[in-house]
């Protein structure tokens, strides 16, 4: 390693380790399961978001591990991603209070599913992040998920929270 990696890492040795949310422990792939009542839910999807400055949530039901929610909010989200990407496999923008007030995921309320997109080593983004956060930075903490909607498996995606303006950090440090 060089002088200047090792200077730049030096911070992060000192700091007392972060013990990861259960979202993300790294030694697993998250199953999630996203359940929607509607049965033209993609095109209501498409629908809610394309063109809108602030896309609608759709309403469905989620599980992971022993957390349940009958009604939590979809959407897709980004732009590359969405208009880019030529398959079906979105990014998608989860709030588990869109319609259920106060409702969280042990203090969380807004994650992404994330395709992956332009990555196909499907790691790019995730040690990124690692290694900001090794380096003192403030990043998101990630993990990856296996999803499934309306009971089919739709691929492997990577989770993370989001940029919360209103606290101005990374949710994901707690």
């Amino acid at each position: 390693m060089t002088r200047i990696g090792i200077l730049l890492l030096a911070p992060a040795m000192l700091l007392p380790a972060q013990s990861p949310h259960p979202f993300f422990d790294e030694d697993l792939v998250h199953e999630i399961r996203i359940s929607f009542p509607q049965a033209d839910w993609w095109d209501q999807l498409r629908k809610n978001f394309e063109g809108q400055a602030d896309p609608q949530y759709l309403e469905a039901a989620f599980d992971w591990n022993d957390v349940h929610m009958d009604r939590i909010g979809v959407r897709f989200k980004g732009n590359s991603s969405y208009n880019s990407y030529p398959g079906r496999k979105k990014s998608l923008k989860i709030k588990t209070n869109a319609f259920v007030k106060g409702q969280k995921i042990q203090g969380q309320n807004v994650f992404n599913l994330n395709n992956a997109f332009k990555d196909p080593s499907f790691v790019r983004e995730k040690v990124y992040y690692e290694l900001a956060r090794a380096a003192g930075q403030q990043a998101p903490r990630t993990s990856y998920a296996a999803l499934h909607l309306n009971g089919e498996y739709w691929g492997g995606w990577r989770h993370g929270w989001t940029w919360t303006p209103r606290f101005g950090k990374w949710r994901s440090t707690i």
